[in-house]
């Protein structure tokens, strides 16, 4: 690989990085407002939990609207 192509994919990582870190930091502000909740309700449902699904077997998967941006 030349080394511009190598600059170029280099710059890239950074940018997905940082844009990662920008997600992730967006993700904690929004977290933070739970922290010492008790009660679950439908707005804090709707603005963390993308769908839910309920499985035949009984087990539920919940996904979640903020997944961890470090994660592959």
């Amino acid at each position: 690989m030349k080394l511009g192509q190598q600059r170029d994919t280099l710059l890239n990582k950074m940018k997905c990085r940082q844009e990662a870190g920008i997600q992730y930091a967006e993700w904690v502000e929004t977290f933070k407002n739970y922290i010492n909740v008790n009660k679950l309700t439908r707005g804090m449902v709707l603005e963390l939990i993308e769908r839910i699904e309920v499985h035949n077997d009984g087990s539920v998967s919940i996904y979640y609207k903020f997944a961890n941006p470090y994660e592959s």
